[in-house]
């Protein structure tokens, strides 16, 4: 006669969790969006796996903006938040989301985001991506500005936010000197 750990037994399947509904059980107040964080890799299999779990959340076709802000101090800036984008848009074909590159990248310059020519780019996103670049960057420029609040305005709308690589670590209390 054969015996189990009991730790070893398979636990029951269970079904696949509702999706949550868009507002509160009142029906008054939305409910705020996911927050999500990968480590790095969001261009990989991986990442495309986490891309693909949030935008098959949201109504379609999601509105995705990117924002430029965690390497804004890159000179190929726009090419690091364009390499994304077209990752999504091929990677996310069956979801046919319209990407925004919000060019969020420096206070004090023309792409301040503090500005609000800058910063509405935010307000029709159903996901709100940051990525590569310099957690203490994307700290110091999105602190206190009108792009931040966007953001967090749409997350308490129901907007889910993603943050990946640098940006994952620009999120917390402390931000790591990089």
């Amino acid at each position: 006669m054969t015996t189990t750990h009991p730790a070893a037994r398979r636990a029951p399947r269970q079904k696949p969790r509702a999706r949550p509904e868009p507002v509160s059980a009142d029906g008054a107040t939305p409910r705020p969006g996911l927050i999500a964080l990968l480590g790095s890799g969001e261009t990989s299999p991986a990442g495309r796996k986490f891309h693909d779990f949030l935008v098959s959340r949201l109504p379609r076709p999601a509105t995705v903006a990117i924002l430029e802000t965690p390497a804004g101090f890159q000179p190929n800036v726009d090419r690091v938040a364009g390499k994304i984008g077209e990752f999504l848009v091929r990677g996310l074909r069956n979801y046919d989301p319209r990407v925004l590159i919000v060019q969020a990248r420096k206070r004090a310059t023309p792409h301040d985001p503090d500005s609000p020519q800058i910063a509405h780019f935010i307000l029709p996103a159903d996901y709100i991506f940051l990525g590569p670049g310099s957690p203490t960057y994307t700290a110091r420029h999105l602190r206190d500005s009108l792009t931040l609040r966007h953001m967090l305005a749409r997350h308490r709308e129901g907007a889910t936010l993603g943050f990946a690589s640098a940006a994952a670590l620009a999120v917390g209390t402390w931000v790591l000197p990089v």
